[in-house]
């Protein structure tokens, strides 16, 4: 039965709780001043890799407060419980933004693109995928974490380093993959990527929205695969027309 108090307490906190849109806002802003003060990709790189470290060591510190530990969880691995604790902090995270942007400037600068994934991709690859075999055989890691949520939301500094070689190895295999699409879906993924934020916004707020406060709450549909399935094909139609419309472009 559609209760009408719930459903706006869930549309509230789905609307002020979306995780990782607050480290999105974080991130942003030490982007800003990285590049406003023209900070060096090493020390960029270097206070990524520090953060990570501490945060690794820093998980479930408990402040004795909902409040206390939602403000610090942005920024530590405080204690999860409910809503009591903080998601993708800071801290735990930054290291992809600052591999990121260090990353994506020498890219540009690389001319053999196609001899980078031939020589570079596979071994990722392969020691990306030892790794996550050693997690799920020890138990240990984010590869071994089934439903450990602090090994989900506060990644370890080796599990980063693991994500990191993965990426590049699947990189590889979307530039050998993609070169057999047609190409008007190159320029479609095109739009998409370079509106990256614009897409992630729209999927992350109303996926929620759509699947726990619309279907879940209000109509009460149990989810099924082929839902999921017609929402993301929802979203994606969206997202990619949304990115078209800001980037002043016809449809």
């Amino acid at each position: 039965r559609f209760k009408p108090a719930l459903a706006a307490e869930l549309f509230i906190t789905y609307f002020l709780g979306l995780d990782i849109l607050q480290f999105a806002g974080l991130a942003l802003i030490a982007l800003g001043i990285i590049i406003e003060f023209r900070i060096p990709d090493k020390a960029v790189l270097l206070t990524g890799a520090v953060l990570s470290v501490i945060g690794t060591f820093t998980c479930g510190i408990d402040f004795g407060s909902k409040g206390f530990n939602s403000l610090f969880g942005l920024f530590l691995g405080t204690k999860i419980q409910g809503s009591s604790g903080g998601f993708f902090s800071f801290f735990h995270y930054f290291i992809f933004v600052a591999a990121g942007y260090v990353f994506g400037k020498y890219w540009k600068r690389c001319r053999d693109k196609k001899g980078f994934f031939v020589h570079l991709s596979p071994v990722c690859g392969i020691i990306g995928i030892i790794c996550f075999v050693i997690e799920i055989r020890t138990g240990n890691g984010v590869a071994a974490a089934g439903n450990n949520l602090v090994s989900y939301y506060y990644l370890s500094f080796w599990d980063a380093i693991i994500c990191f070689l993965n990426a590049i190895a699947f990189s590889g295999l979307y530039y050998w993959v993609f070169r057999a699409f047609p190409k008007w879906v190159t320029r479609a993924s095109r739009v998409m990527s370079s509106n990256i934020g614009i897409v992630y916004f729209v999927h992350l707020i109303l996926a929620r929205w759509i699947i726990y406060v619309l279907l879940m709450t209000y109509l009460e549909v149990e989810i099924t695969v082929n839902i999921v399935i017609m929402v993301a094909l929802f979203l994606i139609v969206l997202s990619y027309i949304v990115a078209r419309l800001y980037t002043g472009k016809k449809i």
